[in-house]
């Protein structure tokens, strides 16, 4: 499905003069895209951001929404990436089957939601969210990365006749990841004095109780990786941990290791991505009942070394970790951006936000956010 419409152009927006935004909805209509897409974010400094779009389009989480691109683009369908400007992923959910004008980004982080040159991200956010608005958008909900000391400098456009639309934004550090040095010894030296102990003593401690091997791309079963899962700290529901296997398949370079007691049962299991960017840990699953073994610190040590000799330069924790390691985590800076329309958020927020979204996603923290300042659009 696609539908297509004119927005404002914005004073020294020169690189998206001219440009109609175009959505595209859907999972296949997008993933025909997805080449163009990912030499887009190439050129917008966001290597890696789109590597593995259909492994993100086909989640379990987000089978309850309806994934829209929105295309900045001269002409469509555009002929090349060159003719692409830039583009904005989000997902509507959906009420008995039927949009329901509720538009939110995937991920906290960001990475992925709006592509385009850093100078013009604040710019595509709102011109994006306008059109959603302008469409009959009800709400939108989005997050871009910003460079904390270039702050970006813009006026938000006139909405016309739709005084009643309002807009809040804020601006989050998070610590995003491990830097990565040219060798195992030299990355653990970033960390504290107690981590680089523990993260050594595992190996140590975990070889003389079960004597164990590190395995890259362990060849698992789906019933194998479903039993595991049930016998892991912290198990999924079957149908996740099901798509996790499948998934696997859908990654252009998957990271997949374990760890393999000398008895031959597995004691840990992590699975990711390795996007030009770094490499990101998606899950881990370490057995329930050899806590004193401390598998996850056992499994993040080699995890660590491993990535190194292959030579990444950042190791993301999707979703972080309690682990002290994380002290050691660089930091990025994102601009969560929320908006509405014809309704105040509050209002929005009791009759629509909680019913639609069971899960507490960053649009319900931010209407339900009492610090946040509002503003007319």
């Amino acid at each position: 499905m696609l539908e297509s419409l004119k927005t404002p152009i914005l004073d020294g927006e020169r690189a998206l003069a001219g440009a109609a935004i175009h959505i595209v909805r859907g999972c296949d209509a997008i993933l025909e895209l997805h080449s163009m897409l990912v030499e887009l974010s190439e050129r917008c400094d966001q290597s890696g951001a789109m590597d593995d779009l259909k492994y993100f389009l086909s989640r379990p989480k987000f089978a309850n929404k309806i994934p829209a691109l929105l295309l900045f683009c001269s002409t469509y369908p555009p002929r090349n990436s060159s003719e692409i400007e830039a583009v904005i992923l989000l997902y509507e959910y959906q009420v008995a089957g039927i949009g329901g004008h509720v538009f939110v980004a995937d991920y906290h982080g960001g990475d992925r939601t709006v592509i385009a040159p850093p100078r013009f991200r604040a710019q595509v956010a709102y011109r994006g969210s306008a059109a959603l608005l302008s469409k009959g958008a009800l709400a939108v909900q989005l997050t871009y990365q910003t460079d904390i000391d270039r702050p970006e400098e813009f006026t938000v456009p006139s909405a016309g006749d739709n005084s009643g639309w309002r807009w809040a934004s804020s601006v989050r550090r998070m610590h995003g990841y491990v830097p990565l040095e040219d060798s195992y010894d030299a990355t653990l030296a970033s960390f504290g004095k107690h981590t680089r102990r523990n993260l050594r003593a595992a190996r140590r401690h975990a070889q003389k109780a079960v004597g164990y091997t590190f395995v890259v791309d362990p060849v698992l079963t789906k019933e194998e990786f479903l039993s595991f899962n049930r016998i892991s700290a912290y198990p999924v529901p079957d149908e996740l941990a099901a798509w996790r296997h499948k998934a696997m398949d859908y990654i252009s370079d998957r990271l997949f290791l374990g760890i393999r007691g000398a008895n031959g049962e597995w004691l840990s299991i992590i699975g990711g991505r390795r996007p030009r960017n770094g490499t990101f840990v998606e899950w881990q699953m370490n057995r329930a009942d050899m806590g004193p073994l401390s598998l996850g610190t056992l499994m993040r040590s080699h995890l660590i070394e491993h990535e190194v000799e292959r030579g990444s330069k950042r190791l993301y924790l999707v979703g972080g970790t309690s682990h002290s390691m994380k002290y050691a985590f660089g930091s990025e800076h994102f601009v969560d951006f929320a908006a509405a329309r014809g309704v105040l958020p509050a209002f929005l927020l009791r009759h629509l936000a909680r019913p639609l979204m069971s899960e507490n996603t960053f649009l319900v923290q931010a209407f339900a956010d009492p610090k946040l300042n509002w503003q007319s659009w």
